[in-house]
């Protein structure tokens, strides 16, 4: 049995010994942000954080086990860490992206009397969670001089959705860290719901509905949304035909893919590669 004292710390040496990239940090006035690619099959052995922290996956999915408990990740799902939490990782066989938000004891103490932070890692409200994650990592891409304020504001309304999410909050169930592996595994090919359901077990209905409930999204959004992401990097990533990628990435033709890439995105798949070679060209 690990003893207390024998639990590392995490810092950016310990990341870096299970492989796991910076992609970006930003740290100012008690708040330390990071933006991080997780790698294939992760596996983080016990470790503690010294400071509260919300951990965001962006992509991919991870499950953390607190011991007493476990919290799948779905992309998205936000969870709030007290300090000290200790805990351990694993990730999926594809990797994953991560956004993690540490706030010192100031910032706690700024939401004294006005907010109670729970004890145990508690899970985020959707709503709360997903939008106010997108903000945060959209200005830690494109930062500007009132970047500061912003994250201020994002802070302080995370820290409030913390304390309104309830302490009892049931945790997604085991299967369904396995159905979401199941759709970005097979989201190329013939995966259905009802496919996906036996796999795991559970009734079509139940799973729809939890899918929904933990995600956010239909189980056919969620594949949707994989579709579109594997043809934007491939649009990236060559030259291939539009009608290779269409079919390598599920959809049934040219035309369909076209169709949902650009109520998805606004652009078609050639105007979308047009313009990130315009890019690559101007050096952005």
């Amino acid at each position: 049995m690990i003893r207390a004292e024998e639990v590392p710390r995490v810092n950016q040496d310990l990341m870096e010994s299970w492989q796991i990239a910076v992609r970006g940090r930003h740290a100012e006035d008690g708040l330390e942000i990071w933006d991080l690619d997780l790698p294939p099959e992760l596996r983080a052995p016990t470790h503690e954080h010294l400071r509260s922290f919300f951990c965001i996956l962006l992509d991919g999915w991870m499950e953390n086990d607190y011991g007493r408990r476990r919290i799948p990740f779905h992309p998205f799902l936000s969870v709030f860490h007290p300090a000290g939490t200790v805990h351990t990782t694993v990730g999926s066989r594809r990797g994953g992206r991560l956004l993690t938000l540490e706030v010192s004891g100031e910032w706690e103490s700024r939401v004294a009397g006005l907010v109670t932070l729970p004890q145990s890692p508690v899970e985020i409200p959707f709503d709360d969670g997903a939008w106010l994650a997108r903000r945060l990592l959209r200005e830690l891409q494109a930062p500007e001089a009132c970047s500061s304020l912003v994250f201020e504001g994002i802070t302080l309304e995370l820290l409030a959705a913390a304390g309104r999410a309830p302490r009892a909050e049931r945790s997604a169930p085991p299967w369904l860290t396995r159905a979401i592996d199941h759709a970005h595994g097979r989201f190329a090919g013939g995966v259905t719901l009802h496919g996906v359901a036996a796999d795991v077990g559970v009734h079509p209905a139940r799973l729809s509905s939890e899918f929904r409930r933990y995600t956010g999204r239909g189980f056919g959004d969620y594949v949707r949304e994989l579709r579109v992401g594997f043809v934007k990097g491939r649009l990236a990533d060559g030259d291939s035909p539009l009608a290779d990628i269409a079919l390598q990435a599920g959809f049934a033709d040219q035309a369909h893919c076209t169709r949902v890439f650009k109520a998805a995105t606004g652009w078609t798949p050639g105007r979308y590669r047009t313009a990130l070679r315009r890019e690559t060209r101007s050096g952005a």
